[in-house]
C-alpha cells in the first residue's frame, strides 16, 4: 500500500499537465503501482491495465533474463503504440534498464536513469531516439 505521503505524489501525477494527454496507462502487478495512476486514470478517463513485464526483477530471474524482458516489453511498444503517449508505472530497477536501453542521441542518457520513490520522467520518441523532456 501506498503511505499518506506516496498518495499525495500519486495526486499531484494527475495535475501535472505532460501527463494529461496520455493515450494508454499501464502499471506492474503490484497494488502501489496502481494505486500510483489511479488518479490519473480516473481525472483523464483512461484505463490502466496491468502489464506483468513491468514488474520488479523477480528473485529467480538473472539480471541477464530481467534485461531481455524489459528490452523485450520496449521493442513492442513502437509496433502496438505508434505516435500514441503511454504513461509505465513501474519500479526503479525496471525504470533504470529501460532508460539505459533506449536509443538516444542525447550524451547524457545516462543520468537519467535513477529513479528515486514517486520519480518519473517523461520522454518522448523523435525518429527511434528517446530523450527526456521532464521533469
Amino acid at each position: 500500500e501506498l503511505s499518506p505521503a506516496g498518495e499525495a505524489q500519486a495526486l499531484r501525477l494527475s495535475e501535472d499537465p505532460h501527463l494529461l494527454g496520455v493515450d494508454a496507462i499501464f502499471f506492474s502487478p503490484k497494488r502501489r503501482t496502481q494505486q500510483t495512476v489511479g488518479a490519473l486514470s480516473a481525472k483523464i478517463n483512461v484505463p490502466a491495465l496491468v502489464e506483468p513485464d513491468l514488474d520488479q526483477r523477480k528473485s529467480i530471474e538473472s539480471p541477464g533474463e530481467f534485461s531481455r524482458r524489459v528490452l523485450g516489453f520496449i521493442e513492442n511498444l513502437p509496433q502496438k503504440y505508434a505516435r500514441k503517449t503511454l504513461l509505465l508505472c513501474s519500479h526503479s530497477d525496471w525504470l533504470q534498464t529501460a532508460v539505459l536501453q533506449l536509443p538516444s542521441d542525447s550524451t547524457d542518457m545516462a543520468i537519467h536513469c535513477f529513479f528515486g520513490c514517486a520519480e518519473y520522467k517523461v520522454l518522448k520518441n523523435e525518429d527511434g531516439l528517446w530523450n527526456v523532456l521532464a521533469p
